[in-house]
This record gives C-alpha cells, sequence and structure tokens, in this order.
C-alpha cells in the first residue's frame, strides 16, 4: 500500500518580530513612519501603478458565481462566473484572496481571516470510559441558570418500541409526571392516567433511536413525585450552557453540510429554531459536576466534550497578539494589513472604528484567446476528513508530538499555523466522484462545468503609494518563486485549481512629473523592472517553507496526493474517511502527525493505518 501526501500544510505564524506601523490611535495613521500607508497624500519617493499578470490554469478551474441548492436526489449547481456579456472570467476577489493568503504568509502578518471567537465552539467525542452520570433539570429564573438533580436510585427502563408518541419531560412545557403501571416481575406495563398503589410516578427522558444507533433500544423513565424543592440544586455558570449551546449549533451545521441527520436532541424537543437558542429552560439534561458547580452539559451521556481553551487565544499565544485580526486590542498593523486594508472587529464604537481601505485594485482576470468550459458537467467529491480540531493534522507538529482528540487544550497546545494546499502530480480527475449507489445522499455535492485545464487569463493590479518594500512583497506574493503554484477557486484539495501566474509587466506613473507641464503630455505611465529580491517586509524562512510546499516538482509522482486512507481502502477514498483516524486514535493505534516542512528537504509524506491492529496488546 502506497504512502501519501496530506492535501495540506501548514507554515508557521509568528507576528512577534514583524515590521509593524503604529496604530493605537486614528492620529497614529498620520505619523510620518507611516506614511505610506494613508491615503490623503503620496509620498514623493512612493510607487504608484500596475501590475499586469498571466494566469494559466494547470488543472481544470471552477470560479463561480451562483450556486443553485441540491436536494437528495441531485447535487448543486455551480454556475460559471462571466462578465455582464457572458464572457467567462474570474472575479477580482478571488485573486486578491488567493494573493493576499500568500502576502500574509510570507511577511508573518495577522491571520485577517480567522473565525470570530464567539462564533467557534470546538469539540471532540467524550470517551466511552467517561460519561456523564447525573440527569437533571436545567433552570432558569431571576438568580441564573441551575439544575435540580433527579434521583437515579429507581430508573425503569421502557422498550423503544413501545412508547409510541410520548415524549422526553420539559418541566416548563409539559410540568406533570407521568404514571406507568407495572407487571408482576417491575417491568414497564403501559402508561396510565391516575396512579395506583402498585404504580410508579415520574418523567420520561426520551433520547430516541436513529440508524447512527442501531442499537438503541430502551429509554428511561426517573421515578419522581415532580417537586422540584425536594431535589439537590446546583449552580450553573452562563458559559456552562453557552457552550453547550455552541456545540450543538456546529454539530447540527456540520452534519448538514454533510448531508447527514442525526437526534442532536431529545424525543419532543426537536421542532426549536435553529436561528437562536436551542437550550431552554426545564430541559432535562445529563451533566458532570464540580463539587456544587456544573461544568459540562448535554443531551447524551455519552456525546461531545468542549474542547478547552480558546482558538484565538492559542494564536495569541504562540504567535503574537498581533496575529489575530484586526481588533480594538491591537496597536500596529502587520504588512499584509497595510497593504490589504483592514476593518476593526467588534468596536465599540462604530464611529471610531480603525478601518483602513486598501492601496490594492484587483480587476477581473479576462481570458487570453479561446477560453472554454469542460464538455461535461461534473460532479464533485465532498471535502472530506479532517475538518478541525483534528489534533493530529492541526495541533501536533507544533506541539511537539501526538494529541490524542480527547486530550486537545487550546490553552496547552499550539496550532500548527496557515494552512496551504499541496499541488498534485498525478494526471487523474480525482476530483469527481464516482459513487454509483443509487441511494447515496447529493446533496452536499456539487457540480460543475470548470475553465479547461491549459486556459489563459490576464488580469492587472492598480497600486498606490507602495513603499519599495511592500512593492517587493506583491510581487513576491505573485511569483514566490520558479515553479509555484498558486491555488484558486472550488476544490482546492481535490486538486483543482492549480494555477500560474507570470508578471508581464510593471508600469509605474511618475507622480511629480504627472503633476507638471510637461506630463500633461507625457504617458500615463512607464515601464518597469519587477523586482528580483523580495524585500524586508518578507521573512526568509516562511518564502523557503512556501516554496518547498507549492513547487510541484518537489513531490515523489509516484505518492498520491489525497485525505488519509487505511490499508483496507484505496488512495483517493470517497466515503468513511473518518476511518484512518479512529485507527491512528485507538491506544496501540501507530499516532501518525502531520509533521513540519521543512525547508530544503523532501515534503513529508503519511502512511495508511491498518484498521484491525490489535488494540488490547
Amino acid at each position: 500500500m502506497k504512502n501519501f501526501y496530506h492535501p495540506y500544510q501548514f507554515i508557521p505564524v509568528d507576528t512577534r518580530r514583524t515590521q509593524k506601523q503604529r496604530w493605537r490611535d486614528r492620529n497614529d495613521i498620520v505619523r510620518s513612519d507611516n506614511a505610506f500607508t494613508r491615503h490623503d497624500r503620496w509620498r514623493p519617493e512612493s510607487q504608484s501603478g500596475r501590475i499586469t499578470c498571466t494566469l494559466t490554469c494547470r488543472t481544470p478551474l471552477v470560479a463561480g458565481a451562483e450556486q443553485r441548492a441540491g436536494n437528495r436526489s441531485t447535487p448543486g449547481e455551480v454556475q460559471p462566473y462571466r462578465l455582464p456579456d457572458a464572457t467567462l472570467a474570474i472575479p477580482g476577489n478571488s485573486l486578491r484572496g488567493m494573493i493576499a493568503s500568500i502576502a500574509e504568509a510570507i511577511s508573518q502578518s495577522a491571520l485577517r481571516v480567522l473565525t470570530r471567537e464567539e462564533d467557534l465552539q470546538w469539540s471532540v467525542r467524550k470517551p466511552v470510559e467517561s460519561p456523564l452520570k447525573e440527569l437533571g433539570i436545567l433552570r432558569h429564573d431571576e438568580t441564573g441558570w441551575h439544575i435540580r438533580v433527579l434521583p437515579m436510585s429507581e430508573v425503569i427502563s421502557i422498550p423503544v418500541n413501545r412508547l409510541g408518541g410520548e415524549q422526553t419531560h420539559q418541566h416548563d412545557e409539559n410540568p406533570a409526571p407521568r404514571h406507568i403501571a407495572l407487571n408482576s416481575d417491575g417491568r414497564f406495563q403501559r402508561f396510565i392516567d391516575s396512579p395506583t398503589p402498585d404504580s410508579r410516578t415520574g418523567i420520561l427522558f426520551r433520547r430516541g433511536s436513529h440508524e447512527d444507533m442501531p442499537n438503541k433500544k430502551k429509554e428511561k423513565f426517573i421515578v419522581w413525585d415532580g417537586e422540584l424543592e425536594t431535589l439537590e440544586r446546583l449552580s450553573v455558570d452562563d458559559a456552562v450552557v453557552e457552550t453547550f449551546d455552541r456545540i450543538l449549533h456546529a454539530r447540527q451545521d456540520a452534519l448538514k453540510e454533510e448531508g447527514r441527520s442525526f437526534p442532536l436532541l431529545p424525543i419532543g424537543y426537536e421542532g426549536r429554531d435553529w436561528k437562536g437558542r436551542i437550550v431552554r429552560s426545564g430541559d432535562i439534561v445529563w451533566f458532570g459536576r464540580d463539587k456544587e458547580r456544573v461544568v459540562e452539559l448535554s443531551y447524551s451521556a455519552i456525546w461531545r466534550k468542549a474542547v478547552p481553551g480558546a482558538l484565538h487565544e492559542a494564536f495569541s499565544r504562540t504567535a503574537g497578539k498581533d496575529s489575530l485580526p484586526w481588533n480594538p486590542e491591537r496597536e500596529a498593523l502587520t504588512p499584509a494589513e497595510a497593504l490589504f486594508g483592514v476593518v476593526e472587529e467588534n468596536p465599540e464604537s462604530h464611529r471610531n472604528a480603525r478601518n483602513l481601505a486598501s492601496r490594492l485594485r484587483f480587476h477581473d482576470a479576462l481570458p487570453l484567446g479561446d477560453v472554454k468550459l469542460e464538455k461535461e458537467l461534473i460532479t464533485l467529491k465532498i471535502l472530506a476528513s479532517p475538518k478541525p480540531p483534528s489534533p493530529a493534522m492541526y495541533f501536533a507538529a507544533a506541539s511537539n508530538g501526538y494529541i490524542a482528540k480527547k486530550d486537545l487544550d487550546l490553552s496547552r497546545h499550539n496550532p500548527n499555523g496557515r494552512k496551504f494546499y499541496l499541488p498534485t502530480t498525478d494526471t487523474g480527475n480525482h476530483w469527481e466522484s464516482r459513487i454509483t449507489d443509487p441511494e447515496h445522499n447529493w446533496k452536499p455535492h456539487l457540480r460543475a462545468r470548470p475553465v479547461a485545464a491549459k486556459s489563459r487569463f490576464r488580469f492587472t493590479i492598480a497600486f498606490e503609494n507602495l513603499s519599495a518594500d511592500e512593492l517587493a512583497l506583491l510581487c513576491a506574493a505573485l511569483r514566490p518563486g520558479e515553479g509555484f503554484i498558486h491555488r484558486l477557486g472550488l476544490g482546492k484539495p481535490l486538486g483543482l485549481g492549480q494555477v500560474e501566474i507570470a508578471i508581464e509587466r510593471l508600469e509605474l506613473i511618475d507622480r511629480p512629473n504627472r503633476y507638471s507641464p510637461t506630463g500633461l503630455t507625457a504617458p500615463r505611465y512607464r515601464q518597469a523592472t519587477p523586482p528580483t529580491e523580495p524585500g524586508n517586509l518578507v521573512d526568509r524562512a516562511a518564502l523557503s517553507l512556501l516554496r518547498q510546499i507549492g513547487v510541484p516538482s518537489h513531490y515523489d509522482p509516484d505518492l498520491p496526493v489525497c485525505y488519509p486512507y487505511t490499508t483496507e481502502q484505496e488512495p483517493y477514498a470517497e466515503t468513511e474517511g473518518y476511518r484512518w483516524f479512529v485507527a491512528n486514535d485507538k491506544k496501540h493505534g501507530p499516532r501518525h502527525i502531520l509533521k513540519k516542512p521543512v525547508a530544503g528537504q523532501p515534503p513529508r509524506y503519511l502512511e495508511p493505518n491498518e484498521e484491525n491492529a490489535d488494540d488490547n496488546r
């Protein structure tokens, strides 16, 4: 079984030694050492003009515009980007994003795109050996959140197939307990309307059955008289409830993206509005405690647990506070921010926000010659495992060793850095789905007619008031090195969107002469030679790693570039991408990690994992 290259690698982030421009308050932007950044005047020694580039598609390219939603039987469809006259083109904002990501990496600038802290809640599967062991009713009143601990001294099992339309108890909506009759051996017989001497009074907790839980046979009936005040009361911090709610939303979004359904909520709780808070006062929940305070909530004894710590804190700790997107706590601009512009996140007052427009304008790339789409619509594979926070891929290399999923802690473990996709050397169309199962759910898939390989486009970037080092940084981002391949559009992990960029010409505007009598009749632009050196804003180590990652000739052409697979699977497998990670994370598993790239050394590959390795040796 062949080894393989993972579809992406990471370049470490460290803004602590980056050249920055002070911007503590609004007036700092007009300081003399920031004068290139401002928009109200040109520096005499600044450089303005345009760069013209050609872009050649090494593989088919999906530069999409409108997307039409699909359903279980039909994939969604991506419409190609076109100009108003129907000419095929590549949008300038896509080109801008592609070049900005390179400029950020090689200048060790801030992560301009990073999920907002309040929108992110990673979770991992809870270990089977560490279930939550207590059930309670979550309540909210004028004092805040708290739990009333349910008595578990008598719990009666009720077969799922005998529950009918019975729903999970919720104190705020169906507060009255139910009554059940028992047969002679003390087992559930039926629900009854009124208690009898031999009946039991209590509440039902119904987790439900599902195709992903085929062995679910019984549900819990907790014997309790319904009196809340007799139950132990535990305080619950708002943050614990918010964390649980964010995990629910994150899992629902992830499963929806994959076209899967799952009973995230107990039977009877399903009809809630996912646009707001899911957790409600009166819900029955499993919980974990630390003495008298609740620290964890779940609708299942074994489901998921929150990853401790925060991603923003992890980057700030390891790469400096200026690695985070522009925010009120920061006091200096990194080079790519000064060049591409910033918008302050969550300012206390939008009137006083420190926002900065870009000094670059990317124009749409227009076709050179006869550019055509592929003849047929193709259905793309979905983007498979792993997604964050997979420690073996996203954290282990920077944290110097394997991290089991259950042990990941963002307050201790370090993120690997910025993600970059590898170029592929295989000529097979591995982005195309080959699933033939008539029952397959096609909703997560997209289909498109890509721009054909070898198509060529031309685009321009207009720039204003750049320093010599900023112009060198821009040119280095456009052309990091000989043979470097940029990635653009949809399906990058699958091999689509590999493009080569060449700087065709650099033209400058002579501002002092432009506004002189002789400048009235002189040409607007004069030809110039693009910088050959990357300049003082470029981190040489980051540039070397980028060149190592992005040049196809550095890779063994016999090894596939694909998502991880096991010895029981084939390269480019479309389904069950989790199997490599399950085998990897076993107690005696191989525990492979995505190792750091090393400049000047061949790229690191991974090995297929054996699924049936003895886990009890």
